[in-house]
């Protein structure tokens, strides 16, 4: 069972609070929603992948939906959902960022921070992991 808790920086953010569950239930249960598109990493950047930090291609509400038969690899956009997660307990997750607009022009800038963030989290202990407030399936 997935586990998804939120950075600080976003913790106040209800949004956030809705994203961490949905990826939760998307990942644990492959629930699929409207609003998560293409999975992948940011590859072309040594220290994100060695960070476990991922993204999924995001809808925001007003955005133009994907056609219902394209498959997940088509269903790209300009927002992102990125998260990392953590080394020991993969079933772990940690809600870094909401990107939006312009992600693609804008990641590069912003990957050192994630990293940072990620960093922060990819190492605690189970002790740690246990106090942070998780969304499940």
């Amino acid at each position: 069972m997935v586990k998804v808790s939120i950075a600080q920086g976003l913790s106040k953010s209800g949004i956030a609070h809705r994203y961490a569950q949905n990826l939760a239930e998307h990942i644990s249960l492959g629930r699929q929603f409207w609003c998560f598109g293409s999975h992948g990493g940011f590859e072309r950047n040594y220290e994100a992948m060695s960070a476990n930090i991922r993204k999924i291609h995001l809808l925001i509400d007003g955005d133009k939906p994907w056609h219902p038969d394209a498959p997940l690899s088509e269903r790209t956009s300009n927002n992102y959902l990125v998260y990392a997660k953590h080394f020991y307990r993969e079933e772990h997750l940690h809600l870094l960022a909401i990107i939006s607009p312009n992600a693609h022009q804008v990641i590069d800038d912003l990957l050192p921070r994630l990293v940072e963030l990620a960093e922060g989290f990819i190492e605690l202990s189970d002790s740690e992991l246990a106090l942070l407030k998780t969304h499940q399936a």
